[in-house]
């Protein structure tokens, strides 16, 4: 799966510095002098319940930091701070919601919407939390489930009334958006069993003799039909439903809504994707040595109908995933840099796919998406942590050093609360196995026999050794310093 840039760090970077932490007094004295990030840096690693002055005092100070810094329009800084003051002192809810408030200013709202539901676990009736989770949800275009929280505000809260109207505007939108969901999955069904059928049909014209006499001896004789080869564009009137255009070369198989483009506008959007595909197809192969014999499915959405067909949060913070076939968001402008790079991130979960036979589940998380990302670089020279600025990166890379890849091994990915350290992580692993005697095709085999039926850590250690799954967090965290 391919996210979005997060300049966010969602959880405390493990501290470099030892001894006891910052007293009270001297972080006040650091409120002062408006060092708000050495107050960050002091108390970015602790922990509740450690600090000798109390964590309502300390997460005060903090609070106290966020808020200023976020005056200050560091907002960045501002999140990192309110992230300490919600982690030390969880029922203070103003955290939570200053966190929350400051993830969707910087369209983290996948962020936002965790610090809210924690906050609920806390507090499942405080009024201001279940407003500001509804009108999140309604952002994000979970409808029902945002009519389920408005409701749940209580009638004394001030906005009672807003949420009110909310509940009951929310019931409406959600049942004019089941029956646009309900006729976009009909259309793709329809388009799915058009595909089959013109399969089949072609499946029959192989094998169906064709007569020939043969002069020589005066005999009819029979040769098999030739194979048809896939033409760049469909001209059945049948082969899309009503809206949607499919084409094709011989490796890949589009499909996309046509909105307003005209015929010239359509052919230009259909050269530039297979294009990038194909290109794609051929850089990753010549370092994979694999190429599919199979042409692969790909389904474009503009960020409009990917955010109605899988829900407003998934169309905020994914560009694209695989499942049987290539998903790829906001493909209404293929000339976007990031567009490239998540055709090849994707296209590698697809080769993945076809080398494990299908049991891409039996590869961890970690390998799946490491490879993905490690490709990617190598591909188109980019990766989101580079266009991070230093501080933000070298903080990043030292919390990726305090997450285990078993953690990152089953779903959900980034479940340790940042996904991006979750994706640096895991490809730090992928450069330790590929650049320290192993090899991407050792990498490859591992799929392969994962493919045909071993257990990853039989498989592993068939390729790389009985012992160098136990060192690979460590030979991991050493690439991430240098």
């Amino acid at each position: 799966m391919r996210v979005l840039l997060t300049l966010l760090l969602l959880a405390p970077v493990t501290a470099a510095a030892t001894g006891a932490p910052l007293p009270l007094t001297d972080a006040r004295s650091l409120l002062e002098a408006k060092e708000y990030d050495e107050i960050f840096i002091a108390f970015s690693s602790l922990d509740a319940g450690e600090h000798p002055d109390g964590d309502a005092a300390i997460a005060s100070v903090v609070m106290d930091a966020a808020q200023a810094s976020r005056q200050a329009d560091d907002l960045h800084l501002a999140i990192g701070l309110a992230g300490i003051a919600r982690r030390l002192n969880r029922e203070d809810s103003n955290a939570t919601l200053l966190f929350a408030k400051l993830a969707i200013k910087l369209e983290m709202r996948g962020a936002a919407a965790q610090a809210l539901d924690e906050g609920l676990l806390q507090a499942p009736t405080d009024g201001e939390l279940l407003f500001q989770r509804a009108h999140l949800a309604e952002m994000e275009r979970e409808l029902q489930k945002a009519a389920d929280l408005y409701g749940r505000v209580p009638k004394a809260h001030p906005r009672h009334g807003d949420a009110r109207d909310g509940a009951s505007r929310m019931k409406e939108a959600s049942s004019q958006q089941d029956a646009v969901l309900e006729q976009v999955a009909e259309v793709e069904s329809a388009f799915l069993e058009q595909q089959e059928a013109a399969g089949r049909r072609m499946a029959q014209e192989r094998r169906r003799p064709t007569p020939r006499q043969d002069d020589s001896a005066g005999r009819a004789t029979s040769i098999p039909a030739p194979v048809p080869i896939p033409s760049q564009r469909a001209t059945s009137p049948n082969s899309a439903p009503a809206g949607m255009e499919a084409t094709g070369s011989r490796n890949f198989r589009i499909v996309y809504h046509r909105g307003d483009r005209d015929f010239a506008q359509r052919a230009d959007f259909e050269v530039r994707v297979l294009s990038m595909l194909e290109d794609a197809r051929q850089r990753v192969g010549n370092l994979f040595n694999h190429y599919p014999e199979e042409p692969v499915e790909v389904v474009l959405y503009t960020a409009e109908e990917f955010a109605l067909h899988f829900g407003g949060q998934l169309g905020q913070n994914v560009l694209g995933f695989y499942a049987g076939k290539i998903r790829i968001n906001r493909a209404e402008n293929p000339h976007d840099p990031m567009f490239r790079r998540t055709v090849v991130h994707e296209y590698v979960h697809a080769l993945v796919d076809q080398m494990a036979a299908g049991n891409v589940r039996g590869v961890p998380l970690w390998l799946n998406e490491g490879l993905a990302v490690w490709t990617e670089h190598r591909v188109t020279g980019a990766n989101d942590e580079s266009e991070l600025p230093f501080p933000q990166r070298r903080r990043l890379r030292q919390y990726a050093q305090s997450i285990s890849l078993d953690s990152l091994a089953r779903p959900p990915f980034g479940a340790c609360g940042n996904q991006m350290a979750a994706y640096i992580k895991s490809r730090a692993a992928v450069e330790a196995l590929v650049g320290t005697g192993g090899g991407l095709g050792r990498v490859l085999r591992v799929i392969e026999l994962i493919g045909r039926g071993r257990q990853f850590e039989q498989a592993f250690s068939e390729v790389f050794g009985d012992s160098r799954l136990e060192r690979l967090d460590e030979q991991a965290n050493r690439q991430l310093e240098e």
